[in-house]
């Protein structure tokens, strides 16, 4: 592959042996002198359409300007035309001063000499809608089949947002199982949209197949969700009577308003204990947490030890006046 900071020095070297300053290069190019510039420090390499005309006005070979025959010889393909054929290992050479639309059409035209590792290593020089056919191809092919899944994760660094929630959708309709399913969603979320990620969750709950009895475990996808949506979701679920695996695994993610309104539903539906709040508390409102204690403390299955672990969370007066209410229901 290309090393555009080599190249940029034998430009540079090239125009002084000519006597030339960079102005008068870019001249000769039709280009301004910042581009000659920029060429010469390595930021930006010329277009791939002019480096023959580079070449000659420097008085070389493509080969001598790039240093590199074989990186050459496939610009000098590309530069013939509609009919020329490239190979995947060439085309990924010369990515890095290929336009995004070149890259494109020149994967369509040679596709049957270019491997998927190859379209792998073209990701970065690629756009996103060249990528998004790729990837929708993969699932066509069974996308769902580990490999083919694992080429869409490699993938999905250059991918947009929208297109990757797409083909998350499409995942969830699979008739895989659902767990198996959630964790390619979660090698996919870290370059997701948090709103995008959230809609994908919401949708994969609301749909029929997903009972109380199959939730799988989504704690690895919410440190990429907004924090409001997940505490939504988790709430939904709550009140729809499910079970949510792990629950505490959220509460780090959660903001403090959704823990309240979670614990209030929990406190409800009589499944919040004071064994629970202990690992609730430090992510609680110290006022809500008092209420809550005092709610808990009305069933008369407390003694004032138990409240020892949660003490560190509640302001002296609270703990103060629950004593005391413990100590006359005795």
């Amino acid at each position: 592959m290309f090393q555009i900071q080599s190249v940029g020095k034998n430009i540079s070297t090239l125009r002084k042996s000519k006597n030339m300053t960079q102005m008068e290069l870019a001249d000769e190019m039709g280009v301004s002198f910042q581009a000659v510039s920029n060429w010469e420090r390595g930021a930006t390499m010329p277009d791939i359409s002019k480096l023959p005309e580079l070449a000659q006005k420097l008085g070389v070979s493509v080969d001598e300007l790039l240093g590199d025959e074989k990186e050459a010889e496939a610009i000098k393909k590309l530069v013939k035309g509609e009919e020329t054929e490239i190979s995947g290992e060439e085309l990924v050479d010369i990515a890095p001063i290929m336009k995004p639309t070149q890259i494109k059409k020149e994967v369509e035209r040679n596709k049957q000499k270019i491997s998927m590792q190859d379209i792998i290593a073209l990701a970065p020089f690629m756009d996103s809608e060249g990528l998004k056919e790729i990837a929708e191809t993969l699932l066509e092919q069974g996308g769902i089949l580990e490999g083919n899944m694992q080429d869409i994760i490699a993938l999905a660094p250059f991918m947009d947002s929208e297109d990757l929630r797409e083909i998350a959708e499409t995942l969830l309709r699979e008739e895989e199982t659902l767990e198996g399913n959630i964790q390619d969603i979660v090698a996919l979320a870290p370059f997701m949209d948090s709103e995008d990620l959230g809609k994908i969750v919401k949708t994969f709950l609301a749909d029929d197949k997903v009972s109380e009895d199959n939730i799988p475990d989504l704690t690895a996808l919410a440190p990429f969700m907004d924090s409001e949506d997940l505490g939504e979701i988790i709430l939904t679920e709550l009140k729809d009577d499910k079970d949510i695996e792990n629950i505490n695994g959220f509460l780090q993610f959660l903001e403090e308003d959704s823990i309240t309104n979670i614990v209030r539903e929990l406190l409800k539906k009589g499944k919040m204990k004071i064994k629970n709040l202990e690992k609730w508390a430090s992510f609680m409102d110290e006022d809500v947490l008092g209420d809550v204690v005092e709610e808990l403390i009305n069933n008369k299955e407390y003694k004032i030890t138990d409240l020892q672990p949660l003490m560190q969370f509640l302001d002296g007066d609270k703990i103060k006046e629950i004593v005391m209410k413990m100590v006359k229901m005795e």
